[in-house]
């Protein structure tokens, strides 16, 4: 899959969803998967989250997006980013309020 196209202007949002790590080998990537979307996370985020896997969480972050295409030039879809991430909560303290 090519880049195509430009990231779109970055804008704070905040998100929840489940960290979860996808791909394989060097292309493994760490992704917070919600209820309408994936983010990707930027590589310098990574050890925010790494042992946050298979929990939800709330951060805010600054969200980015690129229009990708496959190699052949078919739109491949929206992909979206965060990075500079502050978690807000995760699972494990939200059980701790209860």
């Amino acid at each position: 899959m090519g880049l195509g196209g430009q990231d779109k202007t970055p804008n704070t949002v905040r998100v929840t969803g489940q960290v979860r790590l996808i791909g394989s080998g060097p292309g493994m990537e760490l992704v917070i998967t919600g209820t309408d979307r994936e983010w990707r996370i930027d590589k310098e985020d990574r050890d925010t989250l790494w042992d946050l896997q298979q929990r939800t969480v709330t951060v805010e972050g600054q969200e980015s997006s690129r229009e990708m295409t496959f190699a052949n030039g078919t739109p491949a879809g929206t992909w979206y980013f965060l990075r500079q991430i502050k978690i807000i909560e995760t699972s494990e303290s939200a059980d701790k309020k209860n």
